[in-house]
């Protein structure tokens, strides 16, 4: 696979629907805020979000880890996570 740069990434995941909730989502947006909220910087949360999922809020691993950061179902239960698909969810 392609290596996607960072305005690519932020681009393609611009114009997809917001998984199971059928709105539009700002990437750019999420990351900055979990960046805030966690003191990580926001190269770093585009950079695994690049590496997991390339981009897409629907990516589903053979191992079963799903979304933008790959979370398994059951580490995004213990974190309280109600839809693992939705981007600002599974970013924060």
């Amino acid at each position: 696979m392609a290596e996607l740069d960072l305005n690519s990434l932020v681009a393609a995941a611009s114009k997809n629907k917001e998984a199971q909730g059928g709105g539009d989502y700002n990437l750019s947006n999420i990351v900055a805020s979990a960046s805030d909220k966690y003191g990580v910087p926001q190269d770093i949360v585009h950079s695994v979000i690049r590496q997991e999922s390339a981009g897409n809020p629907n990516a589903k691993s053979k191992a079963g880890a799903v979304g933008l950061m790959q979370l398994m179902p059951y580490t995004a239960k213990e974190l309280g996570v109600k839809n693992i698909l939705s981007p600002q969810e599974n970013v924060d």
